[in-house]
């Protein structure tokens, strides 16, 4: 049941330029897939793994502003806007990742430069008194 609703939705969501004339309704559901996308993606990450990323918005804001720059400002052709800015996104996500690989040494989670503190000596911190 619940796989022939998702069907019908992506058929309705699909069919909804056919449909919806009024310009304003039909970017206001344009609006409503792409967040909704960003918001099951922060979901995946976040609800299931417990890891909080900025860099989904980052990215996000990255195409989307690569793209309104070149379709309003350089007048290309948003379709044209729409693959550079994938690929200007994707090309500073892999630059990100070159930069976090290059300096990961394995010893932490990440790209941490944070260093445990040598054995036998004791953290800094405040003093503990002994009972």
């Amino acid at each position: 049941m619940k796989r022939v609703v998702g069907v019908v939705l992506v058929v309705v969501a699909g069919t909804a330029p056919f449909w919806v004339w009024n310009a304003y309704h039909l970017h206001t559901l344009i609006m409503a897939g792409i967040f909704s996308i960003l918001a099951m993606s922060l979901n995946l990450l976040l609800g299931y793994t417990g890891q909080l990323s900025l860099g989904h918005a980052a990215f996000f804001g990255i195409g989307a502003y690569t793209s309104a720059l070149l379709t309003l400002k350089l007048e290309w052709s948003p379709w044209v806007g729409l693959l550079v800015a994938i690929l200007l996104a994707g090309l500073s996500a892999t630059l990100v990742y070159a930069r976090i690989a290059a300096t990961d040494d394995g010893s932490s989670g990440g790209g941490s430069r944070r260093r445990s503190a040598p054995r036998g000596r004791r953290p800094r911190g405040p003093a503990r008194r002994s009972a």
